[in-house]
């Protein structure tokens, strides 16, 4: 499975998290923020080079009953881009994360990169791709759940 640059940025950086709460350095305020971003990935349906701008609305909501931590944290990026080769893209990625502590964290990756107009001669040229990780207490991770998939057709 291929990931773009963002969601393993995200990946790399829940996983990181999770070590910082599971070890019990660190606790963040709740958080409700909305910002730009720009990002930038390779199609693995068409090979293009997609380029992108949008916005990232976070939230991170937490709470401590004892010596258990319970995190919640939701990322939803969208965009529009261009590719290489002129073709106009809309780019969705959302990110839900659950932490219960001490007993680690789930979370799921969701990426929608949707070619805006039909290409007769590309068939697949949306790329949809679903990820499932558990990362366990010590910071290993378990892939549970992959999926990616190319379709075709245009619109979001």
């Amino acid at each position: 499975m291929k990931l773009t640059s963002s969601a393993i940025g995200m990946l790399a950086s829940t996983g990181a998290f999770v070590l910082v709460l599971a070890t019990g350095l660190a606790c963040a305020a709740d958080a409700n923020t909305t910002s730009p971003m720009a990002s930038s990935a390779t199609n693995p349906c068409t090979g293009e080079i997609v380029s992108w701008q949008g916005t990232d609305h976070f939230v991170y909501n937490q709470s401590k009953d004892g010596n258990k931590y319970h995190v919640v944290f939701s990322d939803k990026e969208t965009g529009q881009g261009v590719s290489n080769l002129g073709r106009k893209y809309n780019y969705g990625q959302d990110v839900h994360a659950n932490f219960q502590g001490p007993l680690g964290m789930k979370f799921r990756v969701t990426i929608r990169l949707i070619s805006q107009g039909s290409d007769p001669s590309v068939s697949g040229d949306n790329w949809f791709s679903t990820t499932h990780v558990i990362v366990a207490q010590d910071g290993t991770t378990k892939k549970d759940f992959a999926e990616d998939e190319c379709r075709g057709g245009s619109g979001m």
